[in-house]
């Protein structure tokens, strides 16, 4: 399972580097899809550190697209997840 965890992370952050630029309202929803990936997957990774890392990238990759990187608030993020 945390090798399927890996991959699937890093073919998002591939994804997400190979796209030309995201808005701001993009960055904040791919924020809030990572946190709930990490939310989920978290049980199921063999390795805590590998799936923040690679969830971490992939959000690092959306900043560096973005033209007005501005990410929400921790507590905000956590908020929406909790609410699903």
């Amino acid at each position: 399972m945390n090798a399927l965890i890996r991959l699937l992370s890093l073919y998002l952050c591939e994804f997400v580097r190979a796209q030309p630029k995201f808005s701001r309202n993009g960055l904040e929803q791919l924020q809030v899809d990572c946190a709930y990936m990490r939310q989920k997957l978290w049980a199921h990774a063999g390795d805590e550190h590998m799936l923040n890392m690679s969830i971490e990238d992939v959000v690092t990759a959306a900043v560096n697209q973005c033209a007005q990187p501005k990410l929400l608030d921790p507590s905000v993020v956590r908020a929406i997840c909790e609410e699903n």
